[in-house]
């Protein structure tokens, strides 16, 4: 055992920094691939994690040996070299210094990921660090070498010197990137030039010198254009829109030009009335697929500028960067290939296993390409019902805020005073839109008052809890009754599992309060009905699939349709209803407990009252898009950018598609430009 010590050393040391290369080298081409895997689904973002973390950890290790391995010599017991091991360990220096400006290749990154997360891009201070710091050690490789070689008979100084020159400019264009990305230079990259106003100095000078004059004058403050005047008409008629006819050429372009526009939601910042007007004009014309495909194109460009090499890319000077980069590979190779001497250095040549292989280059990259395939077929797409479903509602919302405005301005005067006031009216109905969680469709319905108290007097959180199991029990009960209308429980159902999912998984994104203390308060008290009912846990299943309805909590679950029993579901359902809730179950348990099991049994018995039949899942598929839309609007942006690297979710397609309609916080239209004039009045 003894003597394979040696051996095992013997063979670390030979292959060491050729395994490091390789597997930086393969780091690169799993991440090349599979950069935008991760939003596939978690198995796919764990290997690009993976991957991502690993990648700068090899490359840099290789880097330090590559450092030590310029010290390493071979010679006779003496301690003096032999000829033909200085001229093998000239020719190991050689190649040593050469691979060194390939590690900062990798060190830059592939263009399809620099960012594994937002927090990766407010780190870019200490990638400048290392950026320094490793330019530094591929230099002092670099340099160690020239010393150890006289200049004139150095054969790779001039491909290595030109490697190195890529190298920097390739680790620069990530660090760069990552700049870009962070949270303070994306919003300093979207700011307008400051603008003072008007002179208000001069104006007052002005206006003293008339009246010292004897002169009365009036000011007159003359609007950019009365927003209330501002009609869609307006903006459908000047043109440059798309249609339900455009080609993706077209749909591509307009989306482009959104995006200029709706980025700025990413870190906050406000839109004008004019950008919501305009965005409106072309949403009204589009189906919901074209609605939901322009939506996506404008993420992706959010996507690409956060999380990848685009913004630098695809400008004058990362085209530059690019042109000259390519040529310096391409003279660097060109003369390695002429002026090496390959005999002297088949034996440290990384190379052979790299390019003299493609058999397993070729099978590696049709792999990849499998997966690739295979991973997208765990995806679950939203429905082109829901899609069609949440447009007409935002659609009929804005459309009514527009309606009342018209009403209102054919009603009231035409002055300056009546102007502001219509402003601040549309303003606020379009706030307000954005602030409903239910109670405006109920209201519409006329069931406010007998169903108000599950949206208005409860917590958000709360809200949907009741809602998530009062729609389990009507969708379970009108199955086993055969009585569910063609398409009509399953929007409700879709978008009650989907805001669950949100509230357990993602719970910052719905409330800050006690959403999961209220969730497993709840599974406790069900828990305990159903076991005095003579109902066990079966081992091994979550309860949470029994009772709440979690049976899709998460997307990839092959058997997640096989989990619970629906006989023994309409069993369940059947029982809780069969308890009597005509007192409230706060005025009984009081605040120790915050189950909201059998308030959310109240819920369902009005909703399953006959005179609830035709319009039940109406109203509730109208109450679940309000939800949806309330917390899409209340999700910070900083949030949404974050889902974009996991794939985006609905919510941020619909909170995207409400500022088009212009409906949230995001627009502040009682400010718009406007002239002061002196009107010099004869007395």
């Amino acid at each position: 055992m003894e003597s394979l010590v040696p051996v095992a050393e013997k063979l670390w040391n030979a292959w060491e920094l050729r395994l490091l290369v390789l597997t930086s080298l393969l780091l690169q081409i799993i991440l090349i691939f599979m950069g935008k895997q991760r939003m596939y689904g978690w198995r796919w973002g764990l290997v690009n994690w993976c991957a991502y973390i690993a990648a700068d950890y090899i490359a840099t290790s290789a880097l330090g040996v590559l450092s030590g391995s310029t010290s390493a010599s071979g010679g006779r017991g003496d301690g003096s070299p032999s000829s033909d091991q200085l001229g093998r360990h000239n020719g190991a220096m050689e190649l040593v210094a050469f691979w060194s400006p390939f590690l900062l290749l990798h060190l830059g990154g592939p263009d399809t990921i620099t960012a594994f997360a937002l927090e990766d891009n407010e780190l870019w201070k200490r990638h400048l660090v290392g950026l320094v710091t490793q330019v530094a050690l591929a230099l002092y490789v670099i340099i160690k070498f020239i010393i150890m070689k006289s200049l004139r008979s150095n054969q790779l100084l001039a491909p290595t010197v030109l490697m190195f020159a890529v190298g920097v400019l390739k680790f620069g264009e990530r660090t760069w990137t990552l700049r870009y990305g962070s949270q303070d230079k994306f919003r300093e990259s979207m700011e307008s030039e400051p603008d003072p106003g008007p002179n208000y100095v001069k104006f007052m000078e002005e206006y003293a010198c008339k009246t010292e004059a004897g002169l009365h004058a009036n000011i007159k403050v003359e609007k950019e254009r009365d927003l209330a005047e501002e009609s869609i008409e307006d903006e459908i008629e000047a043109g440059n829109n798309i249609s339900s006819t455009s080609n993706e050429s077209e749909i591509l372009r307009e989306a482009h030009n959104l995006y200029q526009t709706f980025r700025r939601l990413i870190v906050d910042q406000i839109l004008s009335f004019h950008d919501r007007n305009k965005s409106k004009s072309i949403f009204m014309k589009l189906d919901a697929k074209q609605a939901f495909k322009v939506i996506e194109i404008e993420l992706s460009f959010i996507y690409e500028d956060l999380y990848t090499k685009a913004p630098l890319v695809y400008t004058v000077p990362g085209v530059c960067f690019r042109a000259l980069a390519l040529i310096f590979i391409f003279v660097s190779l060109l003369l390695f290939q002429i002026i090496t001497d390959k005999s002297s250095m088949a034996q440290y040549s990384l190379l052979d296993e790299c390019l003299y292989k493609p058999r397993c280059m070729e099978k590696m990259i049709q792999w990849i390409d499998e997966m690739k395939e295979l991973s997208k077929t765990t995806v679950v797409k939203v429905p082109e019902g829901l899609e069609k479903f949440i447009l007409d509602e935002l659609q009929r919302k804005s459309n009514d805020v527009e309606d009342l405005m018209k009403e209102k301005k054919k009603g009231s005067s035409s002055s300056s005073a009546g102007n502001k006031e219509r402003e601040l009216d549309l303003s606020r109905d379009y706030k307000r839109l954005g602030d409903c969680r239910g109670e405006q469709v109920l209201q519409d319905w006329g069931y406010l008052k007998d169903l108000g108290w599950s949206v208005v007097d409860v917590e958000f959180d709360e809200s949907i809890l009741i809602w998530h199991i009062a729609t389990e029990i009507c969708y379970t009960q009108d199955c086993a009754a055969k009585q569910l209308p063609e398409g009509g429980g399953e929007i409700s159902k879709a978008l009650s599992d989907y805001m669950l999912y949100l509230l357990i998984f993602h719970t910052p994104t719905l409330t800050a309060g006690i959403g999961k203390i209220r969730f497993n308060d709840t599974l406790a008290e069900a828990s305990r009905v159903f076991n005095q009912a003579g109902w066990k846990k079966k081992p091994k299943i979550p309860f949470v699939s029994v009772v709440v309805g979690l049976i899709r909590r998460r997307k990839n679950e092959k058997d997640a349709t096989s989990i619970v029993d629906p006989n023994k579901s309409k069993a369940v359902n059947d029982h809780l209803m069969t308890v009597k809730t005509e007192i409230a179950p706060k005025e009984v348990k009081g605040d120790r407990s915050k189950s909201v099991l059998f308030d959310a049994c109240r819920l369902a018995d009005k909703l399953l009252q006959p005179d609830m039949k035709a319009k039940k899942w109406k109203i509730m598929n109208a109450v679940w898009t309000e939800m949806l839309c309330y917390a899409a609007g209340h999700c910070r942006g900083y949030y949404h950018a974050q889902r974009l690297s996991k794939g985006g979710e609905l919510l941020t397609f619909v909170w995207f598609l409400m500022a088009h309609f212009g409906i949230g916080q995001q627009y502040r239209i009682e400010a718009g430009r406007a002239r002061a004039k002196l009107i010099i009045v004869d007395k």
